[in-house]
């Protein structure tokens, strides 16, 4: 019996049909990926969420200092000496013990190479508008909290030109142009992950991030 084998235009109008295939599954796939990295980010913050709590339950009801001038006492070096087990608040002991964990990473931008060692496992900023602008070095009492539920901790860290991300999330109210740079970074489909003083995690889009520096989604006290 004669063997039938595939003809040349045969077998093109496959390998057509296949890329089509593909080329209609890949955006949904890419998608469903993202998708699943913002969940993964909200889970992170949710576990981050728990340790500012114990904090809270630990120092009488304050938050950690954001404390942008200083590494040592930064929201990120003191979390990780009293709850991963960092054996003190200096760069290199952070970095070694978050080294591979998943706490305060996100997924999204986990693959960034930075130059400055302990940012390096930290993707996520906190607000550095806590009690009002200048009050960074201070431990904000959640009891002062107008409304926890509204008031932003941490979220999606900016991505620095300089080659790190930023441990401080802040607005000066001039527009939504400096917010992309200052606040919380619209990583996950037009959207940013963050975490509120009460403990739940939410996304919201840059236009629903308010840019008064003086609004309670920031101060925690109007």
């Amino acid at each position: 019996m004669k063997k039938k084998y595939f003809t040349l235009v045969e077998l093109l109008i496959v390998i057509a049909i296949i890329a089509i295939l593909a080329a209609m599954l890949l955006p949904a796939l890419n998608k469903a990926r993202k998708r699943a990295r913002s969940i993964t980010c909200l889970n992170a913050l949710r576990t981050s969420g728990q340790f500012f709590c114990m904090y809270t339950n630990d120092f009488n009801g304050v938050l950690p200092s954001q404390d942008a001038t200083s590494g040592t006492g930064r929201w990120i070096s003191v979390m990780s000496m009293l709850y991963y087990g960092a054996k003190s608040t200096d760069y290199a002991s952070t970095r070694s013990t978050i080294a591979g964990r998943k706490g305060f990473r996100c997924p999204e931008n986990a693959t960034k190479a930075t130059v400055q060692a302990w940012t390096e496992r930290v993707n996520y900023g906190m607000n550095n508008l806590l009690g009002g602008a200048g009050n960074a070095k201070n431990h904000f009492p959640i009891n002062k909290a107008r409304a926890p539920s509204q008031t932003l901790v941490i979220g999606d860290g900016q991505w620095s030109d300089s080659g790190w991300f930023n441990s401080h999330l802040t607005t000066n109210g001039s527009s939504y142009a400096e917010m992309l740079v200052q606040g919380p970074s619209i990583i996950h489909q037009n959207q940013t992950s963050i975490l509120m003083i009460d403990g739940h995690v939410e996304r919201r889009t840059l236009h629903n991030i308010p840019l008064s520096p003086t609004h309670t989604f920031w101060t925690g006290l109007n």
